[in-house]
């Protein structure tokens, strides 16, 4: 599934460079950045305040009438623990060393991290009436907190630049919409300021939000991370250039409506590739495990006497991420890089025929899954009346073009979220963990649904992050997810589908205490 990239990542190496030369700038207390005016802080909990100055440089924190007082060690780190009292606020903090911070508009109250993928990641502005909402957002109560998107190989200690701001028209609209009406809601039914921290991926994994401590008894995901052993992020970066300019390359020439290839032929012998059966990913089939790149799809079907060709529509159900479709050789639709919309195509009536009719897809996939998928209902050719099923066995090949993660836009990053373990924590949850939470809410789990081996093993994941998470931030805090919606249509026949076992092991999983 394609993943979402907002806010382009940073070079991993820059990153590592940037946070450890931010600890070491000599005279001056620095603090990260989740540190700020406007934050909310936890209520009823004696949380961190911490950052960097010269090793050996005392440091003190001022905060509601009370005054703590610590020291940088050797590394220039220094960490003060201050009691937060009641909900409450505006207050200001003042830290001091060798220079001076001043921090204003502090509020007490409860803080929530918002993280998952596409779900959590959407927008206020593309919700329902989400506009309308946005305009009328004014609470000067709730906080909202925005962690840019970021993979690292390293657990870093900052996020990227960002700063806590005010709830208000212009700061919630590009804000989550899930974690938006959750802080609404509570606020307005308590009045308790909150503070909503969103740190979102969309089209991500659960084992790339999970950190290597929690993986090291898990051996396929060590596996995986051995993976990052010589990593060589300029040589990766280089690679990944050549791809995506060999991809721009075909594209080109793949748009052209004449574009033509050996597959598209009615002719073509197609005895020699794999049947896979549709609606389906790829990555549910023998030798497409992790597959990211182009398939070719090949389906012969027939069209029954009396057939309305003035009026066909194909209907291809969802495709993720980009296809083209041909008809006995005919170009007849294609969508670029959507893998959430329904495919349907207005057929010409001069392509088809009575009798046996041949559809080619040309299918390309970026990151997790690939393919066709949805409900076998919707693969279909229709003129109204007569419906033609398309689903069950197609022929596939594997095109040998490369694909690159993202295809509009050649990333800085050379490293994507779920290539391996672990990068998600280090770039976007590690540099939260010291900062006091009241819990955490989670919507993700598709991306773990492309294949039944993920979803069998999801339980046993979710739980695992959940215990990581809790021991990093050493709070026994209230974790909130939303299992995964039932929202394909009803078929009248049972299907193996991956889903439901997914959404089984998100109930289960309610075993956890404080879920």
């Amino acid at each position: 599934m394609t993943v979402k990239i907002n806010r382009i990542s940073l070079v991993v190496v820059l990153l590592v460079v940037a946070t450890l030369f931010s600890s070491v700038v000599i005279g001056q207390v620095k603090i990260p950045n989740i540190l700020s005016s406007n934050m909310v802080l936890q209520r009823e909990l004696e949380t961190n305040i911490w950052g960097w100055a010269t090793p050996g440089e005392k440091v003190s924190v001022s905060f509601r009438d009370q005054v703590v007082r610590t020291k940088a060690d050797s590394d220039g780190k220094w960490i003060a623990k201050i009691a937060t009292g009641n909900a409450g606020g505006p207050f200001n903090m003042v830290i001091k060393g060798n220079t001076t911070i001043s921090l204003d508009n502090i509020m007490v109250g409860d803080v929530w991290v918002c993280s998952g993928q596409s779900n959590m990641e959407f927008q206020l502005n593309r919700a329902e009436n989400g506009a309308v909402e946005a305009r009328k957002a004014n609470f000067k109560n709730i906080r909202l907190f925005q962690v840019q998107q970021n993979t690292s190989i390293l657990p870093l200690e900052n996020t990227a630049q960002a700063q806590w701001m005010e709830c208000n028209p212009q700061t919630v609209g590009e804000f989550s919409a899930v974690a938006y009406f959750f802080g609404k809601k509570i606020h307005t039914e308590t009045g308790v300021p909150i503070g909503l921290i969103s740190s979102n991926w969309g089209g991500t994994n659960i084992e790339t939000w999970t950190s290597q401590e929690a993986l090291k008894d898990d051996a396929e995901m060590m596996n995986l991370l051995s993976g990052l052993k010589g990593y060589d992020a300029k040589s990766m970066a280089e690679k990944l250039k050549v791809t995506f300019e060999n991809y721009q390359v075909t594209l080109k020439k793949v748009q052209d409506p004449n574009w033509s290839h050996a597959f598209i032929s009615p002719e073509f012998n197609d005895a020699g590739w794999q049947l896979m059966k549709q609606p389906g990913l790829w990555e549910n089939q023998t030798g497409y495990e992790n597959f990211d790149g182009i398939v070719w799809y090949r389906k012969t079907f027939t069209i029954p006497a009396g057939f309305d060709f003035s009026k066909a529509v194909l209907s291809l159900g969802m495709i993720d991420d980009t296809d083209i479709a041909w008809i006995n050789g005919k170009r007849v639709g294609e969508t670029f890089n959507k893998y959430n919309v329904l495919r349907k195509y207005e057929i010409p009536a001069s392509v088809l025929k009575e009798g046996k009719n041949q559809l080619v897809l040309r299918v390309e996939d970026y990151t997790g899954g690939g393919g066709i998928y949805g409900a076998a209902s919707e693969l279909y050719l229709t003129d109204g009346a007569i419906s033609v099923d398309l689903s069950g066995d197609w022929k596939t090949m594997k095109d040998e073009l490369p694909v690159p993660p993202n295809p509009t836009s050649l990333s800085q990053s050379t490293l994507q979220p779920n290539q391996y373990p672990t990068l998600l924590y280090n770039g976007m949850i590690n540099p939260l963990v010291n900062f006091g939470i009241k819990g955490v809410i989670w919507y993700q789990g598709e991306a773990n649904a492309d294949a039944m081996n993920q979803a069998l093993r999801y339980e046993n994941q979710l739980e695992r992050m959940i215990a990581d998470w809790r021991s990093h931030w050493n709070i026994d805090f209230y974790f909130y997810l939303v299992q995964l919606a039932n929202f394909y249509p009803e078929t009248s026949t049972p299907q193996t589908e991956v889903w439901p076992f997914l959404r089984e092991a998100q109930a289960n999983s309610l075993s956890v205490p404080k879920t």
